[in-house]
Formats: C-alpha cells, structure tokens, sequence
C-alpha cells in the first residue's frame, strides 16, 4: 500500500497570520478507515484482557497474518469464548488510524463483530 497522509491540521481562517510552533487553535484530524479481518485466535492476558491475531485472505488463498488486537473488559471475556468455541473463524470489524505498515494495523480498535461476513469475504487490499 502506497504512503498515505497520516491526517490533516485545521486551523481557523479567522485566526491570523502564521506563526511556527503549536497552537490550541490548531486540531489534528486523523486519518481513519474500516477493514473486516478474521479473528483467528485469542491470547488471554491478565485481568480479563486479552488480544485477538487479525488476518485477511490474500489472492491466491493463504492467510495474511495483520497483527494483534488488544481487548479490555467484558468485549474481551466474550470475544475470546466466541473465538474458542466458534466452528469457523469470527470476523470483525476493526478501525485504524494512519497506515498499514509493517504487516500490521496501526492502532486497531473493535467495532464489532460482523455477522453478516464470512471469513472468505476478509480480503486483503493490494
């Protein structure tokens, strides 16, 4: 995947010249987007947290490894047993900011778990 911009500053029009350094008048506005991903396993942690290992499904129909996501509280608890007892592989929606790089989401979070994918239909974007 080609470099992308990370986000965009705003600044007001009404809030005069330029001047170097930062500003609370200034906002960053990340760069954000979905992907659907198969949750393939899940890794408990401590204290009812855990992380579940995200792939898509590549062209030639191999699994392409994203990553890690990391769950805290009752979503975790109840995603890990779903990911355990499940005949076929749970899909999940997920948000990242910023880029896909080095074979993993940058700061992924669940959106929820999709019922109305299959895991076939995770494919991995070029």
């Amino acid at each position: 995947m080609a470099e992308q911009p990370e986000g965009l500053i705003l600044k007001a029009v009404d809030d005069g010249p330029y001047h170097t350094g930062r500003n609370a008048n200034w906002r960053k506005v990340k760069r954000c987007r979905t992907y659907d991903c198969v949750a393939r396993d899940w890794r408990p942690g401590l204290g009812g947290s855990g992380s579940i290992g995200l792939a898509q499904l590549r062209q030639d129909g191999s699994w392409q490894d994203c990553g890690r996501l990391a769950l805290h509280g009752p979503d975790a608890n109840a995603i890990g047993r779903a990911c355990a007892v499940a005949a076929e592989p749970l899909v999940v929606e997920l948000r990242a900011f910023g880029q896909y790089l080095s074979g993993a989401f940058r700061s992924p979070e669940l959106c929820r778990v999709r019922t109305d994918k299959r895991p076939a239909d995770c494919r991995a974007f070029a």
